[in-house]
């Protein structure tokens, strides 16, 4: 249904039920903050649901119905596809307690199901380069599995990848990638415990 990935530099993806509680509203406001700066960015939104009709008219009215996709309900073999060649996956999954957080997704942040975060959490996926503090240094996504816990204050840097079922500690500072099933903490982040 929805080709060419390559087109674009930077292609979104949510895939959720449209349910007024899911406030995918949220995630099109910082779908089109992005795309002020990326212009050649889309935002593939993949759901049935009572909102859907409100969205797109929503949609219509920021002026983004040519960065915004609505598939609809697609086949799972498709969503697969879609996601592996998507460079951010917005997750409505999620429940948090937002206060203040910060994501800055310049080379992509991939969240799995069931994420939990705390007030306070960064996610910082880019470093400025040294010589042009313009220029954004090209690294690979953070990636954050499925059911991870993340806790108050949390900083975790470039090319992290956390497993499933991790939790980090507040204050914890994320300079490198964990495998699944473990407690970490502290600055920097190390093993604590295991998640059983």
């Amino acid at each position: 249904m929805v080709m060419s990935m390559e087109d674009y530099e930077f292609n979104f993806i949510s895939v959720s039920r449209l349910q007024k509680w899911k406030r995918v509203d949220r995630s099109i406001e910082v779908f089109e903050r992005f795309q002020n700066v990326y212009k050649n960015s889309r935002y593939i939104i993949v759901g049935e649901g009572a909102t859907k009709k409100e969205l797109e008219t929503y949609v219509g009215s920021r002026g983004l119905q040519n960065s915004i996709v609505f598939t609809g309900g697609i086949d799972a073999l498709e969503v697969n596809y879609l996601m592996s060649q998507s460079d951010i996956f917005l997750s409505h999954y999620a429940l948090s307690n937002v206060g203040n957080p910060l994501w800055e997704a310049i080379n992509g942040i991939k969240i799995g199901k069931n994420f939990l975060f705390a007030p306070g959490v960064k996610l910082i996926s880019s470093n400025h380069d040294i010589k042009d503090s313009l220029k954004s240094i090209k690294t690979s996504p953070i990636v954050i599995g499925n059911n991870v816990w993340i806790g108050t204050n949390v900083v975790i840097l470039p090319s992290v990848r956390i497993g499933d079922n991790c939790v980090i500690g507040a204050g914890s500072i994320v300079t490198k990638s964990f495998n699944n099933n473990l407690i970490i903490a502290g600055n920097p982040a190390k093993i604590i415990g295991v998640n059983k």
